[in-house]
């Protein structure tokens, strides 16, 4: 009686073990959502990608039918610090921002827009980035009315609703998320690193959802 008691407390732990395991990386790939409209006509980039993901940002705009490449982000990110020293607008060295090395993507330059946001601005960065595109989007070019974003790891799920929210019904707003590929099962809650890196993501993206776009400086 004993064994079988052990027997199935064991099997009831391992269960819960596992549906543990499902539902944590679950979230992982719930945050790392990948979702592009086809046929969108602007690739809007976060001006804080790094430049490890600007082959991929190349990629997906020579496949797609997109009129132009969008950096929307803050010039302290845009052109920031590398290794103590300041990145000129021009630097294409390993590390340097995404923004920085928009010459070295095998892309015409002209095809590609800067939108520079001031760094006064502390709360609510991604909310500003979008608001800055959208408004570039409706001083420039308004028969835009569909768009993919770029950004990386686990804010994709938050700067997709940040997005959608700024920008509004009159956008079609697809999210892609790098690395696209599906990364090996991490126990990333084993780490104290892992888990304020996931939890810190789940917190935005609810603000994300929560926050009154009202309540968000113009």
């Amino acid at each position: 009686m004993i064994a079988m008691y052990l027997t199935g407390g064991l099997l009831i732990s391992a269960g819960l073990y596992f549906l543990f395991c499902f539902l944590t990386n679950a979230l992982g790939d719930f945050l790392r959502v990948n979702e592009p409209v086809p046929d969108a006509d602007v690739l809007i980039v976060e001006g804080w990608l790094s430049q490890r993901f600007a082959e991929s940002v190349k990629e997906e705009f020579q496949k797609g039918t997109y009129k132009y490449i969008l950096i929307s982000g803050f010039a302290d990110e845009i052109y920031s610090k590398h290794d103590g020293k300041e990145i000129a607008k021009s630097d294409t060295s390993p590390g340097a921002p995404l923004a920085s090395v928009r010459l070295q993507m095998g892309i015409d330059s002209t095809r590609i827009k800067i939108v520079e946001i001031s760094n006064s601005v502390k709360m609510h960065r991604t909310f500003a980035m979008a608001r800055a595109a959208g408004k570039w989007l409706r001083n420039n070019d308004p028969s835009v009315r569909s768009v993919n974003i770029c950004t990386s790891w686990n804010h994709g799920r938050k700067t997709w609703c940040a997005y959608r929210k700024i920008l509004g019904d009159p956008f079609n707003v697809g999210i892609l998320t790098f690395p696209k590929e599906t990364l090996p099962v991490h126990k990333w809650w084993t780490t104290r690193g892992g888990f304020r890196w996931k939890a810190w993501a789940l917190a935005n993206y609810l603000y994300a959802v929560l926050w009154p776009v009202s309540l968000i400086p113009d």
